[in-house]
């Protein structure tokens, strides 16, 4: 699990806001490094791809 850092927009026509958990679905590491990410306000499956900086480890806990 991952939180994003900030707030993402156009997720499924809603912007995420940044302290959301999701899960890293798919790794992209060319042209840079990106993380396709899965929020639960996914209902439709518009995934984003965010940089590294976007996103943190969640604490398990």
């Amino acid at each position: 699990m991952v939180k994003a850092r900030v707030d993402v927009p156009d997720v499924s026509g809603r912007t995420v806001p940044a302290g959301t958990l999701g899960t890293i679905v798919e790794v992209f590491e060319s042209p840079a490094l990106g993380y396709m990410v899965e929020f639960p306000e996914d209902d439709e499956l518009s995934l984003p791809v965010l940089r590294p900086d976007q996103i943190e480890p969640a604490s398990a806990g």
